[in-house]
């Protein structure tokens, strides 16, 4: 009878939770060359020693077992693992086992660990407004993150920050949350008068990134009159003409940040036709 009770006090019962990483610290998720670390956490029926812990608990991949390095005590059991992966190009499978006292299967979990050989891509990337006579603009980005496969969603590393940038000028940096798929809208404030281009970098968790830029334009100030004066067919500029006369055009040159919309000019004093040109 002492004999069965020991049994069932040193029998596992379940695995409580596994978490692989790599040296990034990304939950399931590595690099084609990287270190894992496997956090198993069972759960034991009474309280075995930590060395007997560690012979209930196996890891395999491709048929092939990873040691556990050590099993601790507090509170509950933590046993750890590791394994140098190089060069690894295709996701990985794991097989965690429970086993009896006498090295009976009791649970199986398969956990799988995706190989991140790809950075985000951004897929929308706009400001509004992009032209403003004020200095507070709002930026829109939308990225996606994969990892061996461009498109699936469902397997990332995830993003972990935006670096926005106004002409090579860091504006800001937007931590998330570290999902596959974000939408962020980021207010920036602008300096100065002109056309900027901003420039916003997106990293996974893994430090790969892409960016991409747009301009915006602040303007606060009206055009300027760069030339006026009048020119012929030809875009030749007088300043005199003859006594016989030379047909001519009124040339004015402005200069703006931004597109100019509509000219108008009161020519009257020359001659009465041109009172109102635009």
């Amino acid at each position: 009878m002492r004999a069965f009770i020991l049994f069932l006090l040193l029998m596992p019962v379940a695995i409580a939770d596994t978490v692989i990483t790599g040296a990034d610290g990304v939950p399931f998720a590595a690099q084609p060359t990287d270190v894992l670390t496997f956090t198993v956490t069972p759960s034991f029926f009474g309280q075995p020693s930590p060395a007997v812990a560690r012979t209930l608990i196996r890891i395999t991949r491709e048929g092939v077992t990873i040691p556990i390095d050590t099993c601790t005590y507090d509170q509950g059991y933590t046993c750890t693992a590791r394994e140098v992966l190089t060069d690894r190009t295709e996701d990985l499978q794991y097989t965690i086992e429970t086993l009896s006292a006498d090295q009976e299967v009791i649970a199986t979990e398969t956990v799988f660990v995706s190989i991140d050989t790809l950075g985000p891509a951004i897929t929308e990337f706009l400001a509004a407004p992009q032209l403003s006579n004020e200095e507070n603009f709002t930026l829109i980005i939308s990225a996606q993150d994969y990892a061996s496969q461009t498109g699936n969603t469902q397997e990332c590393g995830g993003i972990s920050r935006i670096e926005v940038q106004d002409n090579e000028r860091r504006l800001t940096s937007v931590r998330t949350a570290g999902d596959c798929t974000i939408e962020e809208v980021i207010p920036i404030t602008l300096r100065y008068a002109g056309t900027h281009t901003i420039c916003a970098e997106v990293y996974d968790s893994f430090d790969q990134s892409t960016s991409e830029c747009i301009e915006v334009v602040y303007d606060n100030v009206p055009p300027r009159i760069a030339n006026f004066g009048f020119v012929d067919n030809e875009g030749n500029f007088y300043s005199h003409v003859t006594s016989t006369g030379t047909r001519l055009s009124p040339a004015i040159r402005l200069t703006d940040d931004a597109p100019i919309d509509t000219v108008s000019a009161d020519l009257s004093a020359i001659s009465e036709v041109l009172d109102d040109i635009r």
